[in-house]
């Protein structure tokens, strides 16, 4: 990322060095007056500001489990692009090419461009009628945190959409009484982790509201005759009318990720976890083992 905020930076400086007539290649070897230094302080100031809020809009976009940084990469995009439609500055183009240069890639991205980076919507229109913000109950507007009860009603409505065996499959839940996928030996009910109303302001002045949940699920797997938990579920946004525009999940189903998990448990993270008998799990003390006993 910094390497995307330098690039900006340069871009934005170009014209103040055009306009004092300073060459940016002889930096070292030039002299520079206070306006031009303070305005280039502004102006870079500026530049990480907006990358903050670049990397904080993103963690609403980033799936509830798991995360990897090729999938920050997409929430990155995915958020800047939802409020910055014209990217003028070339912000993602940046962060793309930053990303790029470390190869560091989303999976099932064969080109590093914006449209194949986003996170796609789900394969199917969905919409949560109780989730609609004329259904909502807000404690003034919808920026301002709702009430127990009505957060509860919220992630009830939730919950019960997204488990039904017709939408499970949009956002990677097993619904109880379905058949289990091959190697999970059990599957835990889902669990709404959290609900809440964002409320973003775009750069030309337009202001957008999504509710975001995240919905987390655990499963029992079996693999080179061990039993172990993997973690899984979806972050969904939900726009003003109900419909569900993104559904970022993690797959229960991915063999590639419980085999990376059993890799690290039996290797290099050996040491957080136990086992009993066929089971792993993580240690009642891994905390105290990550950050040293004190």
């Amino acid at each position: 990322m910094f390497e995307a905020f330098v690039t900006i930076v340069r871009r934005k400086c170009d014209r103040l060095f055009q306009i004092a007539g300073v060459d940016p290649s002889a930096l070292g070897d030039t002299g520079m007056s206070d306006p031009l230094i303070k305005a280039i302080a502004q102006e870079a100031g500026d530049v990480a500001n907006q990358f903050l809020n670049i990397c904080i809009r993103a963690i609403d976009y980033c799936p509830p489990a798991d995360l990897e940084l090729g999938e920050y990469l997409r929430a990155l995009i995915t958020a800047d692009g939802d409020i910055e439609r014209t990217d003028k500055w070339g912000f993602r183009e940046a962060v793309m090419r930053s990303f790029r240069r470390r190869c560091i890639f989303p999976d099932h991205v064969h080109f590093m461009t914006e449209d194949a980076v986003r996170w796609a919507p789900p394969g199917a229109a969905l919409n949560i009628p109780a989730l609609a913000f004329r259904n909502l109950r807000f404690e003034g507007e919808p920026g301002q945190p709702a009430s127990a009860e009505e957060l509860a009603r919220q992630a009830d409505a939730l919950g019960a959409f997204v488990t039904r065996p017709e939408h499970a499959r949009h956002f990677q839940l097993i619904s109880a009484g379905s058949r289990l996928p091959k190697g999970i030996v059990q599957a835990s009910p889902a669990i709404v982790q959290s609900v809440r109303v964002t409320r973003r302001a775009a750069p030309d002045g337009r202001v957008l509201f999504d509710l975001v949940g995240e919905v987390t699920q655990s499963c029992t797997v079996e693999r080179s005759g061990s039993l172990f938990e993997v973690q899984g579920g979806s972050t969904v946004i939900v726009d003003p009318e109900g419909n569900v525009r993104y559904s970022i999940f993690k797959r229960l189903e991915s063999d590639g990720r419980r085999a990376r998990q059993h890799a690290a448990m039996t290797g290099p993270l050996r040491a957080f976890w136990q086992k009993k008998g066929r089971r792993w799990s993580l240690r009642p003390d891994m905390m105290r083992r990550l950050h040293g006993a004190r």
